[in-house]
């Protein structure tokens, strides 16, 4: 078991003083909690606020595969971030903890498949912050304890866990096509 700290480049996403554009098509996108389905752990990139101009550090733009933790509320589902999903660039609101492992020694589809077992997300229930609305902090986030294997073990980890996350978003896509093809075949026979 290593520290969490050791692995990882670990921030808050970035706290915005102005408001934000919606639906805005120039600038730069941003990724908040009501972007994120905390079942599933998709981003909506359909509806993300923008902002015109940003002078914060360069830090705060999201990279191919960093990972979102939510950090506000009663889950603590983390969700990778692939830049080829969005063409703006894009920067995380205040509400997640940004997680950039260090690709020498820590797989990003390993580190996102370890943070949402139901062992860490209960380690993260109990370290929250308890006020109105429940908080987890960066401090105890590195110094969560993780297993680190070998990369290789870590990689075909990941990649199973993606290959996983994915075949289950085709199931449901086909499910829902499937029941819409059932009910208008049924609406034929009224």
């Amino acid at each position: 078991m290593a520290k969490f700290q050791a692995y990882s480049d670990i921030f808050s996403g970035y706290s915005f003083r102005k408001s934000l554009e919606i639906n805005g098509t120039n600038g730069i996108g941003v990724i908040q909690l009501k972007d994120v389905n905390t079942s599933s752990g998709e981003i909506d990139y359909s509806n993300l606020a923008t902002t015109p101009e940003f002078h914060g550090s360069d830090k705060y733009f999201l990279k191919d595969y960093d990972i979102l933790l939510i950090a506000k509320g009663n889950t603590n589902k983390a969700i990778l971030f692939e830049s080829k999903k969005y063409s703006l660039p894009i920067l995380p609101a205040g509400a997640f903890i940004v997680i950039r492992p260090i690709k020498e020694y820590v797989d990003s589809l390993y580190l996102w498949w370890y943070l949402n077992l139901p062992e860490s997300q209960e380690l993260f229930k109990i370290s929250q912050v308890k006020t109105t609305v429940h908080n987890l902090s960066i401090d105890d986030l590195r110094h969560f304890e993780i297993k680190v294997p070998t990369l290789s073990a870590q990689r075909l980890i990941g990649e199973t866990y993606l290959f996983r996350q994915e075949e289950m978003q085709y199931a449901k896509e086909r499910d829902e096509k499937w029941a819409i093809l059932i009910n208008e075949k049924l609406k034929r026979l009224l």
